[in-house]
This record gives structure tokens, sequence and C-alpha cells, in this order.
């Protein structure tokens, strides 16, 4: 009878463990739930935009990107390109997102995680877990560092980003490939994942699980495989246009025309704001001003109440403009390049 009663004891143990272990088993979804639409705001400074891929108006489902640290085998990162005909210098990622399964906002995250990798014939050359080359850049912040925005996504909880970087990061010409993500427990913290948009650019957007836990693989593919019906994935990038870039401007709407002189007309706005971006006035802007065939001039003009500095040229000589914005002064700012220098080129 006792040998009977151990060997009861055994079994029940081992059922408790078996049905303890699936209890615990992730449920860990490679995509949100259908999601409600909601409006799609536009960029706050679109003159400063260089590439934009803003959220879909039809689909704003989330699909994974997240390194779980209690899950590892579920890691897994979405990443789409972007491409640069001449170097970008950007200070500003917004990269909208949603959660579901237990999430409440992206500030339960231990980290988060900006990366730009090079192409590789239509796939990033590497993955954050490693794999293949090093990114070119790579970022990690605390939720609440003083670069980092967390604001309501269209779900209604904290989960759009916005990084502003101090310091401008230049990335040459050449063809790309964005990865952000959460660093962030499946228990503590629920899912997150990236939204599409509705652009066609480029290639479609990739998806990566490099522990193989979702069964898909472990190499980098079409983000479709988890069921993404849109090609592209939403992100945005901004530049400043500081003193001493020089940038390639074809002017504004109506520009360039024929003067009274029989000149073909060109026209630059230069914009002055302060670090709140807000409008600096009468404030004096000096730009050299550059036509076809390599020849300078230098002008300066005043700032009006908007902050626009109006910049005319005429010349005989069709091709590209360049404006390169040198000194921006006026008693109690400093522009002085920079963070301290926002000088902005409208088309």
């Amino acid at each position: 009878m006792r040998k009977f009663t151990r060997v009861l004891i055994a079994v029940v143990v081992l059922v408790n463990l078996a049905y303890t272990s699936f209890a615990q088993a992730p449920q860990i979804q490679p995509s949100s739930p259908a999601a409600p639409l909601a409006p799609v705001a536009p960029a706050h400074r679109p003159e400063s935009v260089l590439w934009d891929q803003p959220l879909s108006t039809v689909n704003q489902n989330a699909y994974v990107d997240q390194e779980f640290t209690d899950y590892s085998d579920y890691s897994s990162f979405l990443a789409d390109d972007f491409l640069n005909g001449e170097a970008w210098k950007f200070d500003t990622v917004f990269v909208p997102g949603n959660g579901w399964n237990g999430f409440s906002s992206l500030l339960n995250a231990d980290a988060l995680t900006w990366q730009i990798y090079a192409d590789n014939g239509g796939v990033p050359d590497g993955d954050p877990s490693g794999g293949g080359n090093p990114p070119v850049w790579t970022l990690t912040l605390a939720p609440a560092d003083p670069q980092v925005s967390i604001t309501t996504g269209s779900g209604g909880m904290p989960s759009d980003t916005t990084l502003d970087l101090m310091t401008p990061v230049t990335v040459p010409a050449g063809h790309w490939w964005l990865v952000f993500f959460p660093t962030m427990g499946f228990v503590n913290g629920g899912q997150f994942g990236r939204q599409p948009a509705d652009t066609t650019n480029g290639y479609w957007g990739q998806f990566v699980n490099p522990g193989g836990g979702f069964g898909y693989g472990t190499e980098w593919q079409s983000w479709a495989t988890i069921g993404a019906a849109q090609q592209d994935i939403a992100f945005r990038l901004e530049g400043p246009i500081c003193c001493g870039d020089t940038v390639t401007c074809s002017g504004i709407a109506g520009y360039p025309r024929t003067d009274p002189y029989g000149r073909l007309l060109v026209k630059w706005q230069v914009r002055a704001i302060d670090q709140d971006q807000n409008p600096v006035s009468l404030a004096e802007v000096t730009a050299q001003l550059g036509w076809p065939g390599g020849g300078l001039v230098t002008r300066t003009r005043f700032s009006h109440d908007n902050g626009i500095a109006n910049f005319h040229w005429g010349s005989n000589t069709g091709g590209t403009w360049t404006i390169d914005v040198t000194n921006i002064v006026k008693e109690g700012y400093t522009f002085v390049g920079g963070d301290q220098c926002h000088a902005e080129i409208i088309h």
C-alpha cells in the first residue's frame, strides 16, 4: 500500500508540473488583434522632413517588434529601407506603434534602441541579435531619457516614440534600413509592435525572429509572413538645416521663373527659429548663394515676424542652385552651429 501511495504522489507531481508549464507557456503573438482606425497627424515640421512613411489610414494593426527579456526565443525585429542620393544629417526619428497582450506603456520598457543597417540585396546587412554585419549607427536609451518623447499612439496608449538627438547623425548617400525596438519583458510589459504605412517605397518591410520561437525561420523575410498587407512600415526622419550646411534647393512654388530682365529667377526662404521651434524676427541671416558652374555670392537678409528671410537670385544659367547659411545674428540669441543653430530651408 505504501508503494502505491508513493507512485500516486509521483504521478500527481508530474501532472502538476506539466500543467504549470503549459499555463506559463507564452501566449506571444506575431500581430495584434484588429485595431480601430485613428486620425493620422502630419509632421510637426514638414520643411525639415527627409523621409516620411506616415501611419496607414486603412490598417493600424501592430506587428511584433520587441526584444523580450523573459522569452528571448520570441524576440523579433522589424526593419524598413530608405534611400538618400546625398549625405543626410538627421536629428529626429519618429516611430508610431501600438501594444497589446497586457501592454500599457512604452515607459515600462527597460530600453529603446534605434539602428541603421546597410542594404544587402533587399534585406538589412545584419540584425540586432548580432547576425551579419554590425549596424552603421546604433543608439540605446532609457525611455525617460531627455532625448526621448513617448506620446499617445493610435491605440490610445503611450506607444509613439520621437527621438530628438542632441547631436545630429550624418548618414552617407546610400541605401539603408532603419530598425527600432524596445527591450521589455512579456510578463510585465505585454507586447509592442510597429505599424504599416500606405506608401510603397523601396523593398517590403522585413521581419526577423533570430531565436525561431515563432517557427518562421531565423532569417530576414518579408513582414507579410506575420500578416502585414502593406509594403511599408511607418516612420519618419527629420533633419536640421544649420549654419555651414549646404543644401540643394530648387526654389518654392512658382520658381524658378523669368524676371523682367529675362533672367531665370530663383527664390529661397530661410527660417530662423529658436530652440523651442519659435520663429525669430529681425534676425540677420547671412547666406552664400551658388549657381550652376560654381559661381558664389554672399547675401544678408533680415527675417520677418514669421522668422523667414527671403533670398532671390537671377541667373542666365539653368541647373541646380545651392544655399549655404553661414551665420544668423540677433541680440539675445546665439546661432553658432550644432543644436543652437536652427536655419531651415523651406522648399
